[in-house]
């Protein structure tokens, strides 16, 4: 059975810090819509197709989170965020 592609044109990965200062940062869980912005602090990967979108270190921008709400309303996995929240590098870090 066939699915419907969703069409994404995503930037470039913008790194604001080391992988390894945001995975090991103080983070915190903010919904999506409140990630814009923020520095992303841990995977986020739908599947399929399985390939990370967000990666830790990684400035989370609006297209992102219209990718993941769009994947989520086709009820597909994405691992990495949790009732709707994902986690971002503490604002006080």
């Amino acid at each position: 059975h066939h699915r419907r592609k969703i069409s994404v044109n995503l930037p470039p990965i913008e790194l604001k810090c080391l992988p390894a200062d945001a995975f090991f940062g103080e983070r915190e869980s903010v919904p999506l819509e409140d990630a814009r912005g923020r520095i992303c602090s841990g995977l986020v990967t739908p599947y399929p197709p399985g390939i990370p979108l967000l990666v830790p270190g990684q400035l989370i921008q609006q297209v992102h989170i219209d990718y993941l709400k769009a994947l989520d309303s086709q009820k597909l996995t994405i691992q990495g965020a949790y009732n709707g929240e994902i986690y971002v590098l503490s604002v006080s870090s």
